[in-house]
């Protein structure tokens, strides 16, 4: 399923500020952070949501 604007600039917003609460415009519950290596994922807490990642190498 593609992501609308919103959901794109919620999930950039989140990696962008770590700290901040962001809440999914699709569900309305939290976006987690998660830093893991070099990697870092930012997804709703609701499964079968939106979720997006970045690789760093």
């Amino acid at each position: 399923m593609d992501m609308t604007k919103a959901e794109k600039e919620a999930l950039i917003k989140k990696m962008d500020n770590p700290e901040i609460k962001v809440a999914c415009p699709r569900c309305g519950k939290n976006i987690i952070y998660k830093k893991i290596g070099n990697s870092i994922i930012v997804k709703c807490e609701s499964d079968n949501c939106i979720e997006g990642s970045l690789r760093g190498l």
